[in-house]
């Protein structure tokens, strides 16, 4: 490769190597073997679930503001589930505290339990079940009790706060 600078990006971040014009520069990069998930992903009847978007995050245990603004970029890429329900994540964040969410269009998310993985270990028999949901029904409404139209309801898991197990409903227009 002929350059003159350069920033080769590794497992434990970015390097920056100068190199001037006919010189050669030799320079150990050192990296962290990532881990591998695998598992199965079911509803609550035992069924296979096919098609479900696997992804790898950091938890953040006690942390009510524990979401995922950015799928994918935290534990490699998602993966989703085969025909049988398996999946495998690889390139896998190691010691730090890592869930599995997986998401199924029509079922509500699901998580795995934490798990901390070392570097290069592949865990496996992860099992993920995906809960059947609640169905809701209603109307939205103004201050008038007058229908309204073009509102998006969405359910949103609550934080680990005094409400814990209810749903929020948010409602934008």
């Amino acid at each position: 490769y002929f350059f003159n600078d350069a920033i080769i990006h590794s497992a434990t971040g970015a390097q920056s190597v100068t190199v001037k014009a006919a010189d050669s520069v030799q320079k150990p990069l050192f990296g962290t073997a990532r881990g591998r998930i695998s598992g199965s992903v079911a509803d609550e009847d035992k069924r296979p679930v096919a098609a479900a978007r696997l992804n790898a995050r950091a938890t953040a245990a006690g942390n009510m503001f524990s979401f995922n603004l950015m799928p994918g970029r935290f534990g490699g890429e998602a993966a989703y589930s085969a025909p049988d329900g398996h999946f495998v994540l690889r390139e896998v964040e190691v010691d730090s505290d890592v869930q599995v969410d997986a998401l199924k269009r029509g079922y509500p998310g699901a998580k795995s339990v934490a798990m901390k993985l070392a570097p290069g270990e592949k865990k496996t028999g992860v099992m993920i079940t995906i809960p059947r949901g609640v169905a809701v029904t209603g109307r939205v409404t103004d201050k008038d009790n007058k229908p309204l139209s073009g509102v998006a309801v969405e359910p949103v898991e609550s934080a680990n706060d005094a409400m814990a197990g209810m749903r929020r409903m948010v409602i934008a227009n």
